[in-house]
């Protein structure tokens, strides 16, 4: 009912948990997940808190989920220092889950933090195509146009048949850091390797 409620009616989400506090109903971590993500949706940092802190309390441990879902809030509200005190808590799920490398990729790039974005990426021994794809997105935010390269060109040795899409993904970086010049010469280069182009590459063009 509470995710029913979250988009349409927040008033009710009060009666239900009102609800379940008189019938003794304890949160399961998805319920604590949907309220720190309403909290979050209406810029309510305390309520928020509130909720992370109650969850603790009761036994609950937040999930790599629930920590990256609170320091996205912290971002988005101007919150870095607290932002930054999550992500890096976060890195002790690095060796456990792929994704969490990901994850602290582009959240440091968000937070501005090329040093970080570094340190993680060489901790990723054998990283996958969406690990390439995701650490070329994260130098591009910081405006690191060469590491960005390095990185395309490491993805390239790695699959040297690589489709559009991380074609793309290196239009993009041209795309957004404005560089019309090195724009261009991809192009050419998609062109030389038989790389199909479609609407997202024609798009980073005009962007360009």
């Amino acid at each position: 009912m509470i995710l029913l409620y979250k988009g349409v009616a927040h008033s009710k989400i009060v009666d239900i948990l009102m609800l379940m506090e008189r019938e003794n109903i304890q949160p399961s971590p998805f319920t604590y997940k949907l309220l720190i993500d309403l909290k979050g949706r209406l810029n309510d940092t305390l309520g928020m808190e509130l909720v992370l802190n109650t969850m603790k309390d009761n036994g609950v441990e937040p999930d790599f989920t629930t920590h990256m879902m609170v320091a996205k809030f912290y971002i988005s509200g101007g919150l870095l220092e607290k932002a930054e005190e999550i992500i890096r808590g976060m890195e002790v799920y690095v060796k456990d889950k792929r994704h969490a490398i990901r994850s602290l990729l582009d959240l440091y790039a968000i937070l501005g933090r090329p040093d970080d974005v570094e340190r993680i990426w060489k901790s990723c021994t054998e990283p996958k195509l969406e690990d390439f794809l995701v650490a070329i997105k994260a130098w591009s935010k910081l405006g690191r146009i060469e590491q960005a390269e390095e990185t395309f060109e490491a993805l390239l040795q790695t699959s040297p048949n690589l489709t559009s899409k991380y074609f793309n993904a290196m239009m993009n970086v041209y795309a957004e850091n404005k560089l019309l010049s090195k724009g261009k010469e991809f192009i050419e280069r998609m062109c030389s390797s038989r790389c199909p182009s479609g609407p997202l590459t024609w798009d980073a063009l005009v962007r360009l």
